[in-house]
């Protein structure tokens, strides 16, 4: 399903807008907090670049 939606928010700018909005904010949201609590319990070095870990997890990309 993820699959699709990604698909339709290449043909479609207002799906796109809403996608990004609603859905990927929240997953980058919900990692970013993930990460944050794991830096904080030294599970996760400090110098990790979050935000490409957060692209990677969360968006198949980076």
């Amino acid at each position: 399903m993820l699959i699709g939606m990604m698909a339709q928010a290449l043909l479609d700018p207002a799906f796109a807008h809403t996608f990004r909005d609603r859905f990927l904010a929240s997953r980058r949201a919900a990692m970013r907090k993930i990460l944050e609590r794991a830096a904080a319990r030294g599970e996760v070095a400090p110098d990790v670049d979050t935000e490409t870990v957060i692209d990677v997890v969360c968006c198949g990309t980076g």
